[in-house]
């Protein structure tokens, strides 16, 4: 039962528009960041060649709905990409071939994180959550007891935790940097192992992506020189052939390190062996008596081995923490499987052309429907404590003064007024589904347009009303809510849908002009869960302290278990969606989501749908 409610819980997260969110957050705080999706493996950011200091990641195909976790991951990701490497590292600098590469990951990821942290403080929470999760679904393991390890898979991997573990406090993983640094010591030995450690510590706090590479280098060469001149192998406690209790240095000539495989081939994974004595600092091994150092053959095998190996070779945890995160999360895994809408609802542009005749009948179409709602709509809209009036300031400057004048002197300007305004923005989503161009109700539509009038007229016939049809009652219900808005001066916005959105006013354009190329277009089928995403995506750069937004459709919500996770995801964002449903058809689904809505069964009650819906979310 309880990991059926979890589940449950779980269900509800948005991923794409999570993905959304937290990139737009990103925003507020560095450097602009633009999404993609692509079919890759792993995350990728770069500089953006059409944003002067911008930034460009992306990602792999993700499912629409997630777990928890995977949000979590998700948002472990985005920190590591932007903040890390977007802020941190220099892309100029070519990154090594082969275990150089990989070595160079190993330091990169947790020099940026550092970085980032003095900026960021929150970054560190964040990642160390996701490295929770990873560890819980087995991405970090420690070393496998079952298979032998490549000599480069436990150099990387030893780093890998010991790094994370210490500089950056992710304790999840002491217990497994633990086993990965008794495996490193057993195989390249005490001293050496130290000396990676002493080099791998100057690399993380680098000053740059450039110095960094040079400690990455120093390593190989530290491999290289012990090789050259290896250290006469010691026994004690922490000798492998003093624990199997077998003499010489040899050992076993099956398991003992004189028969260590050559470059190329991989080690036995013996984690019982070489292990550090008893209360030996974790930090720094010992190089002194008791300490352990391998046959020396066995020793240049297991370097040779390192340095002839490739990436794949230096092991999973050398790719990069991002490589990690996209493997743990289930829903990129999958490739987006299942629920994928990683790809933003396409925009048909709408031409900037149309005439005052059509403003004026569009207005005149509305002309009801706008008095009822201007009465209370206004009321409605600030009718929440956390919403508050701000003040609005204009003026003209005086251009002969300012130079003089210290910053803030009112009286630089020649004119000034102040007023209030509504601290709210709207955006109005309206259906345009084939199935709007239906009757609506069982009342006539009061209003004939001039071109059916002057028809009519031409034919020597009486002009009669028509049946209003749904898509007539959607878009009147628009054009009064915008009315009414534009003298609040209330910020909106206005656009349609079906399979595709079309865009008719955006936040900054005249609703004046918007009006003039405003008119009814029925086709398609209703993508409601695509284009409530696509509109949240549209509100979550606004900085009003309300955000509202009002979808009036015929009631198909679409994808439901998708767009129940959008509403979710709103909501923990603070906007607030509201539904003005045309028509009771699917009213029941909507009380299933628990979403705000209103219902109008006939042309008039759509005002009483758009109070009903803007009291529902105000419960």
């Amino acid at each position: 039962m309880q990991e059926a409610s979890q589940g449950k819980k779980a269900s509800m997260r948005h991923l794409y528009l999570y993905t959304q969110l937290l990139l737009a957050e990103a925003n507020r705080q560095g450097r602009p960041v633009r999404l993609q999706w692509g079919q890759i493996a792993t995350a990728l950011i770069e500089p953006d060649p059409t944003v002067q200091r911008g930034l460009l990641i992306t990602l792999p195909a993700v499912a629409a709905v997630g777990t928890e976790e995977d949000a979590v991951l998700l948002r472990a990701l985005i920190a590591h990409e932007v903040l890390c490497h977007g802020h941190h590292t220099d892309f100029d600098v070519v990154p090594g071939v082969g275990i150089g590469g990989a070595l160079e990951n190993v330091l990169e990821d947790p020099r940026g994180e550092l970085l980032a942290a003095k900026s960021y403080p929150g970054s560190r929470k964040v990642i160390r959550e996701g490295i929770e999760v990873l560890v819980h679904r087995n991405v970090f393991t420690g070393p496998p007891t079952d298979k032998p390890v490549h000599p480069a898979e436990i150099l990387t991997s030893w780093l890998v935790t010991e790094l994370r573990s210490e500089l950056l406090g992710q304790s999840c993983l002491d217990e497994m940097s633990l086993a990965w640094r008794k495996l490193a010591i057993n195989t390249f030995g005490s001293k050496l192992t130290a000396a990676v450690k002493a080099e791998s510590l100057k690399g993380t706090a680098a000053a740059s992506t450039g110095d960094m590479q040079k400690h990455a280098r120093r390593i190989l060469e530290l491999l290289k020189l012990a090789k050259d001149h290896p250290q006469p192998p010691q026994g004690g406690r922490g000798d492998p052939s003093a624990q199997r209790g077998t003499s010489g240095a040899g050992g076993d000539p099956q398991q003992g390190p004189g028969n260590q495989p050559g470059a190329g081939q991989q080690t036995p994974n013996v984690p019982d062996q070489g292990t550090p004595r008893d209360g030996e600092d974790k930090a720094s091994p010992s190089q002194g008596q008791g300490g352990f150092e391998p046959d020396p053959k066995a020793l240049a095998n297991a370097i040779n081995a390192v340095l002839s190996a490739t990436k794949e070779d230096a092991g999973k945890m050398a790719k990069g923490l991002e490589s990690q995160l996209v493997e743990g999360n289930r829903a990129m895994a999958s490739g987006g499987a299942g629920h994928s809408h990683t790809h933003e609802m396409g925009e048909v542009s709408c031409p900037r052309s149309g005439s005052p005749e059509k403003r004026s009948e569009h207005r005149c179409a509305a002309r009801t429907l706008t008095a009822t709602l201007g009465l209370k709509l206004a009321d409605l809209l600030e009718a929440r404590d956390t919403v508050q009036r701000r003040k609005s300031e204009d003026g003209r400057l005086r251009s002969g003064r300012l130079w003089r004048v210290p910053l803030g002197d009112l009286k630089v300007f020649l004119k000034r007024t102040t007023q209030d305004e509504l601290n709210t923005c709207v955006m109005l989503l309206a259906d345009e589904s084939g199935s709007m161009d239906t009757a609506f109700g069982s009342q006539c539509d009061p209003f004939v347009s001039p071109a059916a009038r002057q028809a009519a007229k031409a034919r020597g016939e009486e002009v009669r009303p028509q049946a209003m049809r749904r898509m007539h009652a959607a878009h009147r219900t628009c054009v009064a809510a915008g009315e009414v808005l534009n003298d609040a001066q209330v910020p909106f916005a206005l656009a349609g849908f079906n399979t595709q959105v079309r865009f008719y006013k955006d936040f900054e354009y005249s609703w004046s002009d918007a009006l003039q190329h405003f008119e009814p277009y029925n086709a398609g089928g209703t993508n409601t869960h695509l284009a409530v995403v696509w509109a949240l995506g549209q509100l979550v750069d606004r900085k009003e302290d309300r955000k509202l937004l009002v979808v009036v459709l015929d009631g198909d919500p679409g994808d439901a278990e998708v767009l129940r996770a959008a509403l979710s995801e709103a909501v923990s964002y603070g906007v607030e969606v509201l539904f003005v449903l045309i028509t009771a058809t699917e009213e029941h689904r909507y009380q299933a989501m628990r979403a705000p809505y209103g219902v109008a069964r006939e042309p008039s009650e759509l005002a009483t749908a758009v109070f009903g819906a803007l009291q529902a979310a105000l419960v």
